[in-house]
């Protein structure tokens, strides 16, 4: 396992790069976005830099460049609705974003088109992620919770030329009554219906060619919608900066993400800032597996029935409960003091548990 140094979570010498496909050859080094590892605040400030390339793509730096370090480490730790927990490589990963990728371009999408993910936490929300950067183009994440006006506005205003979604998600999209002249593609992850794509039969036809756009930073990657709260929801534009733009802000709060035996996990829907900038893309950046739970509201009663059933099959704590934890796993602010009394008088032995 690569050491989590601040000049890059690859940590290669100089020039050692002959495992590394052409795209990682241009810089041997990865970035150098880790926060330097000081505990001293102003010292921190002083010494840190932004330092953000001139090539830069989001699905390399979190998928494909630890695909290509150990294919078989752990991405996504997913726990199904009846509780069985499954993890997914990012060797895995890399595969089916590359066969999602080419199976988009070869049904016309191109850079610049916007893909609309409905898809509750999972592999396949990543997946969609990812073959989107790849492609060039870019990723509108919708939530699982949106109605059916919500949805119908959102995929109106991006102009949406595929959704990715689930059988819930497609029904949803049926009842939409207003015409949307620039969604010719919808895929669902339950199989084929309708108009709509089966997931697993469009991978299997296409090919893992490992194809990634050259982009650069201020290339767009996604465009998140606001909650709508002064107005309609407005649609915001992010280039791939944004990633590392969110790093220093996740590795603080975090003492220093990462360290060795993290497992991150958030219950936000990963189409949320919070979700997806904030936790699911970070912790993938530093190679820290992320828990998925297929629920659409956070229900404490199962947080705490997840986080043991995944510490029990030896996949670390949580990044942000490492023995030091109050019960809030990677990606929630610590329970404030009322809420952890009240915790501890529903939950006695699961607080003993998690501190």
């Amino acid at each position: 396992m690569p050491p989590h140094g601040w000049r890059g979570s690859l940590a290669l010498a100089d020039g050692d790069n002959t495992a590394l496909p052409a795209y990682f050859s241009a810089f041997p080094r990865t970035i150098a976005l880790n926060l330097p590892d000081l505990r001293d605040h102003q010292a921190l400030r002083r010494a840190f830099r932004w330092q953000i390339p001139s090539r830069y793509n989001i699905a390399t730096e979190v998928c494909d460049r630890w695909a290509v370090l150990d294919a078989n480490r752990p991405a996504i730790i997913e726990v199904s609705r009846d509780w069985r927990v499954t993890p997914v490589s990012f060797g895995a990963l890399r595969e089916a974003s590359d066969r999602l990728a080419d199976g988009l371009r070869r049904r016309g999408v191109q850079a610049g088109d916007r893909i609309a993910i409905l898809l509750p936490q999972g592999r396949c929300v990543l997946t969609a992620h990812l073959a989107a950067y790849k492609i060039g183009a870019i990723a509108v994440p919708l939530a699982a919770l949106f109605g059916v006006d919500a949805l119908a506005y959102r995929l109106l205003d991006s102009g949406a030329k595929v959704l990715v979604t689930d059988a819930p998600g497609l029904a949803k999209r049926r009842q939409i009554a207003q015409p949307l002249p620039q969604l010719s593609l919808t895929i669902s992850t339950d199989g084929a219906d309708g108009d709509a794509l089966d997931w697993s039969a469009l991978l299997a036809d296409a090919r893992p060619d490992g194809t990634v756009a050259a982009t650069g930073p201020d290339d767009p990657a996604l465009m998140i919608y606001t909650s709508g709260t002064t107005g309609n929801p407005k649609g915001a534009l992010h280039g791939h900066r944004v990633l590392p733009g969110h790093l220093p802000g996740v590795q603080m709060p975090h003492e220093f993400l990462p360290q060795p035996g993290d497992l991150a996990w958030t219950p936000a829907d990963w189409a949320w800032a919070g979700g997806l900038l904030n936790m699911l893309l970070p912790a993938l950046h530093f190679g820290v597996a992320v828990v998925a739970r297929p629920v659409t509201r956070f229900e404490p009663e199962e947080a705490f029935r997840a986080m043991p059933s995944c510490r029990r099959r030896r996949c670390g704590c949580c990044a942000a409960s490492r023995a030091r934890a109050s019960v809030s796993p990677c990606g929630c602010a610590r329970l404030p003091p009322r809420a952890r009394r009240s915790a501890r008088r529903r939950w006695p032995g699961a607080m003993r548990r998690w501190g």
